[in-house]
């Protein structure tokens, strides 16, 4: 808490979309989800909806701390529930990106807490509320309701009961599905919780690093029409596959690896943090086979979704808690083995006669 607190107060940071989102709340208090006065399904409403009834940015932002801190208790007992190693809930409490985020009108802090309190009733078993903060979330970011779709998918494929899932996912479909029949009275089509630009995302993901005009995404697309991103994507991957591999190899490590660039320019600190990082990464590797469904299903999701899509470390956020639980089960492994291992050559090496001191 004194951590999340701290960092939220002291610094502070803003964006276009974190204007974006304060607008949002503000139009709220008049009754309409508008931008320049016109209705619209850009964002995702339940951050603006919880942001709105406070006075000022810092309010928000001591219960968006405060938010984080609970995400950390839930994390614990969600690791406790199913009967894992909580160590990993110290690498979460730590973690630089969910902190830095706690310090914007953003919704990652808050996606983040209600997938983890989603999952959390799920292994408990309460499959309802489970959905139920679910449904919560997909009002939040748009890749709630695929996940839960891919969940029955992995689920039937491996002939376990869809009961739980499916109550789940119906239960969070119904929470959502208010706002997107408003979407979609607004855009006069199908719309789920926000507007999402699948087109644009997979252009974003062709670009190699040197062809990006000024470091500028946005400017180097400017010369497609929106309505021709999805073709034009597909176009450029058809005419140069292996350009566009090779801009995936380039983008894709992005999703797991934060730099620590908005941090600090200090450049043996942000060496530091990726090796920490890849070292995290080594331990949930190991201690992902020790995790139930619901705690691998998240991070699984995430990490093939953007494998075609441009892709930024806060887009893995959601998942960030249950890969700090698989390394807190990695390296106890690794450590009782290693225990193991050490007492096994100990009993080899006493000679004959000499009792083992235990």
């Amino acid at each position: 808490m004194i951590v999340r607190l701290l960092y939220a107060l002291t610094f502070v940071w803003s964006s276009a979309e974190t204007e974006e989102y304060i607008n949002l709340a503000l139009s709220l208090r008049v009754g309409t989800f508008a931008l320049n006065g016109a209705p619209t399904t850009v964002s995702p409403v339940l951050l603006p909806l919880l942001a709105s009834p406070f006075p000022t940015v810092e309010a928000f932002l001591l219960a968006q701390a405060f938010l984080g801190t609970l995400t950390c208790w839930l994390l614990y007992l969600t690791a406790r529930k199913s009967r894992i190693s909580s160590w990993g809930t110290w690498l979460f409490v730590f973690a630089p990106l969910p902190i830095h985020y706690t310090a914007a009108v953003l919704p990652e802090t808050l996606l983040i807490f209600l997938v983890v309190a989603a999952v959390y009733f799920w292994t408990a078993g309460n499959w309802y509320v489970a959905g139920f903060a679910f449904g919560l979330a997909a009002l939040t970011g748009p890749v709630v309701l695929p996940l839960l779709a891919f969940a029955v998918l992995v689920t039937a494929v491996r002939k376990q009961s869809l009961k739980p899932v499916l109550l789940i996912a119906g239960t969070a479909l119904l929470v959502a599905l208010p706002w997107m029949i408003r979407n979609s009275i607004v855009e006069g089509g199908p719309m789920t919780t926000q507007q999402i630009s699948i087109g644009r995302d997979l252009l974003y993901g062709t670009f190699r690093k040197d062809e990006i005009v000024e470091g500028s995404l946005t400017a180097t697309v400017a010369k497609f029409p929106k309505e021709t991103y999805l073709r034009a994507a597909v176009e450029r991957i058809g005419v140069d596959p292996v350009s566009w591999v090779m801009a995936r190899i380039e983008q894709y490590p992005r999703l797991f690896i934060d730099t620590g660039g908005n941090l600090t320019s200090n450049f043996e600190f942000r060496l530091f943090l990726v090796l920490v990082q890849l070292a995290i990464g080594v331990f949930a590797f190991i201690g992902v086979r020790d995790l139930s469904f619901p705690l691998w299903i998240v991070p699984l999701f995430v990490a093939g979704y953007y494998l075609p899509f441009w892709a930024e470390s806060r887009f893995f956020l959601p998942a960030v808690p249950f890969v700090c639980l698989s390394a807190g089960v990695g390296f106890k492994k690794l450590r009782l083995s290693s225990r193991g291992a050490r007492s096994k050559g100990g009993d080899e090496a006493a000679p004959s006669g000499i009792p083992r001191r235990t």
